[in-house]
């Protein structure tokens, strides 16, 4: 699969390798998001020492480091008897290059080399110029080791970047480029599979890329089906089973704290500790509040599964494990077709808020540029998908996010003209409606809209 995008992260990089200074940076997130690619791309033309760190004994890595090295230096002086030999041949050396892949799983092993790098590092990087990267999967226990103040290398970071999903342009251009675009397959394909790079370097590998996202999930031997539960219980340990009660809660809409300890039967004062801790901790989920509110005094607030590939499997996966177990492959992906259009309906929302946040000063020439993005909701129960608001020149614009053209109705205009007169924050500024759809409207729908001056955008406004 060709590389795609990160153009941004590849520049960085770059820059850092060609400071005059040591580095000392660290890449991490969730696993398949070529975090390995990445640096290696950015490496090409490079001489670099390349170690990953399996989850093996002392012994057997310091005899893959040894192997690694004799790969570049064919001998060594000396056998390394402890990690602390390692560091001194690594630190006697000028202008290297070092990248350590699944850095976190020195911690199982012997916590004492955080001690030993930081030594070396404090008294060699401004004798000798040498970056180092470290690439880290499991995100908690990398950021702990980087960010967590009673560990030796906390502050030692020069640099760090948390690697993120391809932007939608990319998306684009990857389906382009697999046969498959069309602007309904762009919503599907970011609706579940998130538009991580590994899974679509798995499609196109194996030759399965299909029109349906959902004929990819459910294929023969599919990897999608155990994917998360392999991820997260490496990341939540012993005590997984709580916190998969509460994604699973979250994915089927069961977003308020008081309905996500009724479904999972978890005290609110002890749910509390877990939310915060998928929040802070984790960043797997979002406590999301109206636009206009104090995120720290909302009563409103609602949680949100930040990855929407994470919220699928939960939903409808691990909800229905019990198909997977008796092979009822066929019947599982019956019933995730039964309820997919609700499941798109709320994944569409997100996708139109990137599509705003990617197009934000492209957005000026028409608009405005603006300076907040959010939903509205009130006690009331009516909501808002999308407000756009510059606090500067006081101008707001309103959004309703439609898959279907056939749920613009007049019904459907007279409740957005409604909604939007009841947001008393900015009931006395000016205010423009829309509705957002995926392909543009027949021009039936467009003389409904004027009739309420109410205006249309369509994905295809801004992705063609």
């Amino acid at each position: 699969m060709k590389f795609y995008n990160r153009e941004k992260e590849l520049a960085y990089i770059k820059e850092k390798i060609n400071s005059n200074y040591s580095e000392f940076i660290y890449i991490y997130w969730r696993r398949r998001i070529w975090k390995t690619t990445l640096v290696k791309k950015a490496l090409e033309n490079k001489v670099f020492l390349y170690f990953y760190i399996w989850k093996k004994t002392k012994k057997e890595i310091l005899g893959d480091l040894q192997f690694e090295l004799e790969k570049k230096w064919f001998f060594l002086p000396w056998e390394f008897r402890n990690f602390r030999d390692f560091l001194e041949f690594i630190f006697r050396q000028k202008d290297l290059i070092v990248v350590f892949d699944e850095f976190q799983n020195f911690f199982e092993v012997d916590k004492t080399f955080f001690w030993d790098l930081q030594n070396y590092w404090d008294n060699y990087k401004d004798k000798i110029n040498i970056k180092f990267f470290f690439l880290g999967s499991m995100f908690t226990l990398i950021k702990k080791i980087f960010e967590d103040y009673a560990e030796p290398l906390y502050w030692r970071k020069t640099w760090f970047l948390k690697l993120e999903k391809f932007s939608l342009q990319t998306q684009r251009e990857i389906l382009k480029d697999l046969k498959v675009f069309s602007h309904k397959n762009l919503v599907s394909y970011f609706s579940v599979l998130y538009w991580v790079p590994k899974y679509y370097e798995t499609l196109i590998r194996e030759k399965k890329i299909k029109m349906s996202v959902l004929e990819n999930i459910f294929m023969e031997n599919s990897i999608f089906l155990n994917e998360w539960k392999n991820i997260i219980i490496e990341e939540f340990s012993w005590n997984h089973k709580n916190y998969f009660s509460i994604l699973t809660a979250i994915s089927l809409w069961k977003t308020k704290k008081n309905e996500i300890a009724s479904y999972t039967g978890i005290k609110t004062e002890t749910l509390w500790r877990y939310l915060q801790d998928l929040e802070k901790y984790y960043e797997l989920i979002s406590r999301q509040t109206p636009i206009f509110t104090m995120k720290e005094k909302s009563k409103l607030s609602r949680y949100e599964i930040n990855d929407l590939f994470l919220k699928f499997w939960f939903r409808y996966i691990y909800k229905r494990k019990d198909l997977i177990e008796l092979g009822n492959i066929d019947l599982l992906k019956q019933y995730v077709e039964n309820d997919f259009s609700t499941f798109l309906g709320h994944s569409f929302e997100k996708f139109c808020k990137e599509i705003f946040i990617e197009n934000n000063k492209i957005w000026e020439k028409k608009e405005f540029i603006f300076t907040k993005i959010g939903s509205y909701w009130n006690r009331q129960e009516f909501e808002i998908d999308i407000v756009l608001h510059n606090e500067f020149e006081k101008k707001n614009i309103i959004i309703e996010c439609k898959l279907s053209e056939n749920k613009i109705t007049k019904q459907a205009c007279e409740k957005l003209i409604e909604n939007s007169e009841k947001i008393k924050e900015i009931v006395t500024q000016e205010k423009k409606l829309y509705f957002f759809t995926i392909e543009k409207l027949t021009k039936q729908k467009e003389d409904l809209l004027k009739k309420y001056n109410i205006w249309n955008l369509s994905v295809q406004t801004f992705i063609n």
